[in-house]
């Protein structure tokens, strides 16, 4: 049933994911466990979101926030945006391999460039979400050890959001 595991590579593309090329339950436990792991990024997105603008101290405004918290508060508000668009696209997936329903499959009247357009509309975004908390962290440490507060930092912080943005 699961013998070499799911031979989809990373992206699942349909044709290659479908069931007439993978056969067995190894990409629909895949599948699971992409939906277990997005709505585990879900629900501590809208945690971090809620944590940023509900637990502040009563006196330190948005404009004062730390570069990785706006980091990490714009990179919650990708997540947000770009989950539910993959959640979306690999439940269509598993229909497509379990109800015989024809999203992907051209035979059927599907796009199977659908799922590339799906799949990248969470993919694009996904680079800055690894990114951008590490960009915070780099210059949190880079000023706490140099004792000296961040250059333009509302600057830097509108940057982020527009990478929201855009």
């Amino acid at each position: 049933m699961l013998a070499g595991g799911a031979g989809t590579g990373w992206t699942i593309y349909p044709p290659l994911s479908d069931t007439p090329y993978q056969m067995g339950m190894a990409v629909d436990l895949s599948i699971l466990s992409l939906h277990v792991a997005g709505v585990s990024s879900l629900m501590g997105a809208i945690n971090l979101i809620t944590t940023t603008i509900n637990m502040r101290s009563a006196d330190l405004a948005f404009d004062h926030l730390p570069l990785y918290v706006w980091s990490v508060f714009i990179t919650a508000w990708l997540l947000l945006l770009a989950l539910p668009v993959l959640a979306g696209a690999i439940t269509m997936l598993l229909t497509d391999r379990n109800v015989n329903t024809s999203f992907y499959d051209a035979n059927g009247g599907g796009d199977p460039l659908l799922f590339q357009h799906l799949f990248w509309f969470f993919g694009h975004p996904e680079v800055y979400i690894l990114i951008l908390p590490a960009f915070g962290i780099i210059s949190h440490i880079i000023s706490r050890f140099t004792i000296k507060p961040i250059f333009a930092l509302l600057s830097l912080a509108a940057l982020s959001l527009l990478i929201l943005l855009i």
